[in-house]
């Protein structure tokens, strides 16, 4: 009886870099442990997993190797608590290589291994690794007795058990970034893992059934053991037939399938012990005298064993073909005496397929688990698998945990307290100056001075330069728009060449140039780039161009906010000293009802300013959640829970509701501010309507107006202009690289051109040589020449070169006749 064990998934043993990247991590992440901590139990971890794969690579595994996987596998699952799941790249070659590779160990194709940064996909590799050696000891031992089958089963057993604690992993490989590499390795998807399991189920059911025949089991039992040998075989094939099915539709088709002989063995095997349940049962029926259903289950066997017969024997084992050849034998010989004994004494009518009673699977073989795989934890805490590595490590979910909290907090502060902040400063400075408060104000009670806002504002414009700086930066910028521009020219004109270049190459040589790649598609990235740049500056030339209307617009009142106070007061109308004496006590009233409205809304923007100034003192206080969130991971881990940062939500809302006062009080705020504005609105209304009529006094407040109105607009043209010059600055790194990869690439493209067309020249002159060697008369036997052959006109010196040239060759073969064209 042959039986197969599940091939070993090898990987590369020499990581130099596990040790250095997890101390590296440590020191670049960690405020809590000191690299040298950790440096030992990294080195540790290093020695551990070269061990494992030497033990791998040996000419034969044994037990000794199963227990190093198993403690591997222990402080893999211990690791992945402490470390971050893609801190080192492992590289795994692909279990089967190709259809054609052999389900035996080390039987694989030349095939690259794939790097994959991931110890989740470590530790089921390592668990895979410890199945496969499950079956390899189960099909190594030699079933001669009824104690070696027990062994043999048990092998199995177990490998079944690991395969089925492996699928409960496998959503830990699923990359929620990038779904299209899902699944991460082809060897691991539900199906494939799936067929082995139910392939190491087969075999364990089938040791049970070799026992059965050798202790001499009733035939009726020993086909109930064959039926579910069949079952098992059968489920196996179905699913690496759908894994292969599946792969079809992701990255991973045409790279990976199951071996086409494991295939062939599973169908095979199904058909075999199909045909010998029958057989068996054909025996208790022939026993119990129904002589119809003997003669249908012989044919149903028959049929079975035919269809078997029909599968590809490439790769199978050869007593696997024997034994099916075998049994067609016995079942051919059996068939025909029943037929004759029932055509001669019994003259029963044979039972139909569909009419013969069911047999009863027997299911022997259970997938079983050791304790050490199910809960890996907790054998490695009580030393049976080796002392935790990484212990004092704190694990790497708290620091991920701390990173979500922080950032959660911070997008709080900034959405419900800064942001809204912002909004309604902006709100009540737009209000004002739309308004031209407190000027309106002061135009009136102070009819015969300028008012100190506006010589405040003057003070404040000339102290930063005015409009000479506005000029200059104005200046600044069209400096800067000529660099770029002169950048994004230099590369258009080298793409432009490198065209040229690249079409005088093609005329020139035709077909022994074609095989190289045209401008217009080796341009089309840098062209893309260069176009798209090219309309960001041509967008960035328009807001110039509004910038410098804006300041041309404003700029002769800008000029005069600029100027000393004796051209202020030239320029606002002074009204007479008795106007305020004039001012009726209802005027005089909503002029105080306004400027209180105005001192609530700075009143409450010094409020918003504290809220800010409370947010901080609260964000630099909230030191204890590192603390919090560290004892929960340990309460969850001594459960033996897989850490998430869904474990840590309750800790989230608990420590966040600290700031909930912070959104509260600037809610209170904004709905103050917007009914203080509305307000505002409505006693401004009431003030213009009783200044209306003193035309003095609305031309002071107009000239007031314009100077407000242009200290605004400098604000606005200097935030510009600033905002300009830095856009500029880093549009001009943008347009340096572009122009370097267009060098860059030209370069590389001439030195092509420049190799193929010595290639080409070169072969060409081969040929002319090879030619007139040719064409040398030579003394032969008459005999020797063919009179099918034409005869080739020699070229000559002095024979003239066809006009088209070597372009003429273009989609034709060259003989000496065209002649040989440079430049």
């Amino acid at each position: 009886m042959q039986i197969l064990s599940i091939p070993l998934f090898w990987t590369l043993g020499y990581l130099p870099s596990l040790a250095s990247s997890v101390v590296e991590h440590i020191a670049s992440t960690s405020d809590t442990t000191h690299p040298d901590a950790i440096d030992a139990d990294a080195r540790v971890w290093a020695q551990q997993r070269a061990r494992m794969v030497t033990k791998l690579d040996s000419a034969s595994v044994d037990a000794d190797t199963l227990v190093q996987l198993s403690a591997y596998y222990a402080q893999l699952s211990f690791v992945i608590t402490k470390l971050p799941i893609s801190l080192v790249e492992f590289h795994w070659y692909p279990l089967f290589a190709s259809s054609t590779s052999a389900p035996v160990v080390g039987a694989f194709d030349s095939v690259a291994s794939v790097p994959i940064a991931s110890l989740h996909f470590e530790r089921v590799a390592v668990l895979y690794n410890i199945a496969a050696i499950h079956s390899i000891l189960a099909t190594a031992t030699k079933r001669i007795d009824e104690a070696a089958m027990k062994s043999s089963i048990a092998g199995f057993q177990n490998a079944a058990g690991v395969l089925s604690h492996l699928l409960t992993l496998l959503p830990l490989l699923a990359d929620e970034d990038d779904p299209e590499q899902d699944p991460m390795s082809p060897d691991f998807t539900p199906e494939s893992i799936e067929s082995l399991r139910d392939l190491c189920l087969a075999q364990a059911q089938e040791v049970f059934w070799q026992n059965g025949v050798l202790s001499r089991l009733k035939n009726g039992t020993i086909s109930k053991l064959a039926v579910q040998v069949s079952l098992h075989y059968s489920s196996a094939l179905a699913s690496a037939n759908a894994a292969k099915a599946k792969l079809k539709e992701t990255q991973w088709t045409g790279t990976w399938a199951f071996p086409d002989s494991l295939l062939s063995y599973m169908s095979i095997k199904t058909g075999h012990f199909n045909a010998v349940a029958q057989y068996r049962k054909s025996i208790d029926d022939l026993g119990s005298n129904r002589y119809g259903d003997e003669i249908g289950r012989l044919e149903v066997a028959d049929a079975a064993v035919k269809k078997a017969s029909t599968v590809s024997k490439r790769g199978v084992a050869d007593p696997v073909v024997r034994d099916l050849k075998s049994l067609q034998t016995v079942l051919t010989d059996n068939l025909a005496r029943a037929t004759k004994d029932n055509d001669l004494i019994y003259l029963s009518t044979p039972t139909p397929l569909s009419s013969l009673p069911p047999i009863t699977p027997a299911a022997m073989a259970r997938a079983t688990t050791a304790a050490e795989i199910v809960s890996p934890l907790d054998h490695l805490q009580i030393g049976r698998l080796g002392k935790p590595l990484f212990e004092g490590l704190v694990p790497w979910q708290v620091h991920a945990a701390v990173k979500v909290y922080e950032d959660r907090r911070d997008t709080f502060i900034k959405d419900e307290v800064l942001v809204k902040k912002g909004a309604l400063d902006a709100l009540s400075t737009r209000t004002l100056q739309e308004l031209n408060l407190p000027a309106a104000i002061d135009a009136v009670l102070q009819p015969t001075a300028l008012p100190a806002s506006v010589l405040d504002q003057s003070r404040e414009v000339k102290t930063e330069g005015g409009t000479e700086k506005i000029r200059s930066l104005m200046q600044d910028v069209r400096r800067l728009t000529r660099v770029n521009q002169k950048l994004l020219n230099e590369a258009i004109a080298l793409l432009s060449q490198e065209s040229l270049e690249d079409g005088q190459l093609q005329a020139q040589y035709g077909a022994g140039a074609a095989h190289r790649v045209g401008s217009g598609e080796a341009q089309v990235a840098l062209k893309t780039r260069a176009d798209n740049l090219g309309g960001v500056m041509a967008a960035a030339g328009q807001s110039d161009q509004l910038v410098r209307s804006k300041f041309g617009e404003w700029e002769t009142k800008l000029e005069l906010l600029c100027g000393d106070e004796a051209q202020l007061d030239e320029f606002v109308p002074q009204v007479g000293a008795s106007l305020t004496s004039g001012i009726k006590s209802t005027q005089l009233t909503t002029i105080r009802r306004l400027r209180s409205l105005i001192d609530d809304l700075h009143e409450l923007r010094s409020a918003r300013q504290s809220i800010i100034d409370d947010s901080r003192r609260f964000v630099d206080a909230d030191t204890s959640v590192r603390s919090k969130i560290e004892r929960a991971a340990n309460s969850f881990l001594k459960k033996g829970a897989s850490l998430s940062m869904s474990m840590f939500e309750g800790v989230f809302e608990n420590e966040l509701a600290k700031f909930d006062g912070l959104k509260q009080a600037m809610g209170q705020n904004g709905a103050r501010t917007e009914d203080l504005v509305g307000d505002v609105k409505i006693a401004h209304a009431s003030f213009v309507d009783s200044r209306r009529s003193d035309p003095a006094l609305a031309r002071r407040t107009q000239a007031l107006e314009d100077l407000n109105g242009a200290y605004h607009k400098y604000r606005e043209i200097l935030t510009n202009l600033q905002e300009g010059l830095g856009f500029y600055t880093d549009l001009a790194r943008l347009l340096t690289e572009l122009r370097d990869s267009v060098k860059e690439f030209t370069q590389i493209r001439s030195d092509e051109a420049r190799h193929i067309e010595q290639e080409l020249r070169a072969h060409m002159m081969n040929l002319s040589m090879q030619s007139e060697t040719k064409d040398e008369p030579v003394e032969e036997p008459r005999r020797r020449i063919s009179p099918r052959k034409k005869t080739v006109p020699k070229a000559t010196p002095s024979s003239p070169a066809p006009a088209a040239g070597v372009a003429e060759l273009h989609g034709k073969a060259w003989d000496p006749s065209m002649g040989i064209r440079f430049g």
